[in-house]
């Protein structure tokens, strides 16, 4: 596919790089303020520790499957197993219902203000 523009594998690795890092740079921040809509304030340290835990221990699920794959076939697949990892996440998200989460969140806000209310 690169023939044609006469690019050694240095140069597409960097183009993949750079696209790679121009596109998913900015998802965090946008799963991070999706998440926050989802979120009882009352609760939102609680939910952004379980995030934050859950995001480090799944941190090494892309580096051991390129290492698997890579050591089966080549490079290449192994970064077509990445992208599997990406798309199928993106499908996850779609089936997320932000509006249930969020009437959700609201629900628990109020639960949680009226039973501190009811404490003092």
């Amino acid at each position: 596919i690169w023939e044609p523009l006469n690019m050694g594998i240095s140069i597409q690795w960097m183009f993949i790089g750079i696209g790679a890092g121009f596109l998913l740079g900015g998802s965090q921040g946008m799963a991070r303020s999706l998440f926050c809509q989802m979120v009882p304030e009352s609760r939102s340290a609680e939910f952004f520790g379980f995030i934050g835990f859950f995001g480090r221990a799944a941190s090494f699920i892309g580096p051991a499957l390129y290492f698997g794959v890579s050591g089966i076939a080549d490079a290449r697949t192994a970064i077509l197993s990445i992208m599997f990892l990406i798309v199928l996440g993106v499908i996850l998200t779609w089936f997320v219902d932000v509006e249930e989460g969020a009437r959700i969140a609201a629900e628990e806000d109020a639960k949680y203000a009226k039973a501190s209310a009811e404490n003092e």
